[in-house]
């Protein structure tokens, strides 16, 4: 049983395509020997100055997988590949597998019962690179911070999310060949801090979000709202209090940082201090509407304006009037968080 030779690689059979028709490569016998001893004998040879050959014990690998026993599975790979399109979806997300796709992550795998036709997640990898980018998100814990009666630091609990890997190779693999989309399967892990945790102004979840377009804004606008945004910012309503727009924002002049800029006044369109504003009115009143909170004051502009579409959605502001108010009616205090998203030109 001893040799001195090379080593061989044992080589299992494999599913490959030529032209999109699935064949079966031929298995390949592995010769190896045993590594242990051969360092033994190696360091007994170099601490005795030894220079006689050095002969090792031949080991012998036979492939699990031969081409006699995948060739009859053939038929399940074509039946497998019978299908235009398929879909895991996520939330409302589909992600597609197509035939070429799968072609690609098919492959056999060694059974009790003998070979069987499997899903390679090696081969899915970069395929599930790009979903996890949308599907998978890190978990986050809770932040608050109160300063001064205003929240200076305001994080929402999330819990993270993954994908299970494991139970989505079961998942495809059981259902070969596909006739109906799956669910995606995820992991979650929650945060280790939750917002009810951190706070006792029962501030939890979000009540509603208001989003208006500014897009073409000159620049004069584009800053007054950016200012008009940042005095929001962290402001707390206390239960039962009605909110003024007007009186949150403080005095709109240059000396609060404000431009000039044209305003709606009457039916002109004058320049004054503070111009684009409304921006901020009606980004306000959308979100009170999707909160459900009753609007105690509002009025609508004097004419169609583009930056506040769809009609019926705005409102105006001005100093002192119109003001835009709501009744906080939820019994804990609502926090305002504003964003102003400049490269989308989104509030």
């Amino acid at each position: 049983n001893s040799f001195i030779g090379t080593v061989t690689e044992k080589k299992e059979a494999t599913l490959i395509f030529d032209q999109d028709q699935p064949s079966i490569t031929s298995e390949a016998t592995g010769i190896t020997f045993n590594f242990d001893q051969a360092l033994k004998i190696t360091a007994h040879h170099i601490a005795t100055l030894d220079s006689s050959e050095i002969r090792l014990d031949k080991k012998i690998e036979q492939p699990i997988l031969t081409r006699a026993k995948l060739l009859p599975l053939l038929p399940q790979v074509t039946a497998a590949l019978k299908f235009q399109e398929y879909g895991l979806t996520h939330n409302d997300n589909r992600y597609l597998i197509t035939p070429s796709l799968l072609r690609r992550w098919l492959s056999f795998v060694p059974d009790s019962s003998g070979p069987k036709l499997s899903i390679s997640l090696a081969a899915m990898d970069d395929w599930l690179g790009i979903v996890r980018q949308e599907v998978e998100k890190p978990a986050q814990n809770a932040k608050f911070s109160l300063t001064n009666g205003r929240v200076t630091e305001f994080q929402a609990n999330q819990d993270g999310v993954s994908i299970d890997t494991n139970q989505l190779q079961t998942n495809l693999t059981e259902n070969l060949p596909f006739h109906q989309d799956l669910v995606l399967p995820v992991k979650t892990e929650k945060a280790q801090y939750q917002v009810s945790e951190i706070n006792d102004l029962g501030i939890q979840k979000i009540l509603g979000t208001g989003i208006s377009d500014f897009s073409g804004s000159p620049k004069n606008r584009r800053h007054n709202i950016k200012v008009g945004a940042d005095a929001l910012n962290g402001l707390l309503i206390a239960p039962g209090e009605e909110f003024s727009l007007l009186k949150a924002l403080g005095t709109i002049d240059g000396s609060t940082g404000y431009l000039q800029e044209l305003v709606i006044k009457g039916d002109k369109t004058v320049p004054e201090y503070g111009g684009g504003l409304c921006q901020i009115g009606t980004t306000t009143f959308r979100a009170t509407m999707a909160a459900g909170l009753p609007v105690t004051q509002r009025r609508n502009h004097s004419y169609r304006v583009r930056y506040y579409e769809p009609a019926g959605t705005d409102a105006t502001i001005y100093d002192p009037a119109p003001d835009y108010r709501f009744k906080n009616d939820t019994g804990h205090h609502v926090l305002i968080q504003t964003r102003m998203d400049e490269k989308n030109s989104k509030l």
